[in-house]
């Protein structure tokens, strides 16, 4: 099983995984900037058990979108939504495209 979680290495995302880790096979935790918050969220996973993957990819962009499912083996059992996407610049059908992989093109 693998779960994937944007925003997954703060606040609420990071009590999500942590709660996942421990059953799931692997946690993929997308972050968009701060690499030290994302190494710190890892290794807490480890320590209780859990294993976790990073994936760093601004989801408020479809090639941000597709490199994050394409980490996680192209279909992560589940995905939980958990960033706040500040911008969201692309028009309401690429972003569904985009979340159910397909491109559009």
């Amino acid at each position: 099983m693998s779960i994937l979680i944007t925003g997954g290495t703060k606040g609420i995302g990071l009590a999500i995984a942590k709660a996942f880790a421990h059953d799931a096979g692997d946690v993929f935790l997308n972050y968009h900037s701060d690499e030290a918050a994302a190494q710190d969220a890892a290794a807490q996973i480890a320590a209780g058990g859990g294993r976790a993957r990073l994936v760093k990819a601004d989801v408020g962009t479809p090639d941000g979108c597709a490199a994050v499912i394409a980490a996680c083996g192209g279909r992560p059992t589940a995905s939980i939504r958990s960033c706040i996407v500040q911008s969201m610049h692309m028009r309401r059908r690429r972003w569904t495209q985009t979340r159910h992989g397909s491109r559009g093109r």
